[in-house]
């Protein structure tokens, strides 16, 4: 049995997706700044070396990144787990697509309407 002092001293934890992107990042900095321990994903892809944002976000918090990706079912699993919150702010994209806003849309709509 946990007291309530107990829950109030206890850090929360929240996940944001897509943590190599703009609006993400922000969001990351914010929480951490209220005190929340954060973990973010960013494409299974990326090298930690091309988000140096994200070491440096580190020294407001504990900060976790984890590599996923959102066509591996399971990839989000060890990120979100134990979390308190989750924002979903990733974005399914493919950089080489002739009409990449195009497939952006049509991509997240599939994603939500399996």
């Amino acid at each position: 049995m946990t007291s309530v002092a107990g829950d109030a001293m206890r850090r929360k934890t929240a996940c944001v997706t897509g943590g190599d992107g703009y609006i993400a990042s922000a969001l990351v900095k914010m929480l951490l700044q209220k005190g929340y321990t954060v973990k973010t994903t960013i494409r299974k892809s990326d090298d930690m070396e091309n988000h140096p944002h994200l070491k440096d976000l580190q020294a407001l918090g504990p900060l976790e990144v984890f590599r996923t990706d959102l066509e591996d079912e399971g990839s989000f699993d060890e990120a979100v787990a134990g979390c308190d919150y989750a924002f979903l702010v990733a974005a399914p994209m493919n950089l080489n697509a002739e009409n990449p806003e195009a497939e952006r849309s049509d991509r997240a709509g599939r994603q939500r309407n399996p």
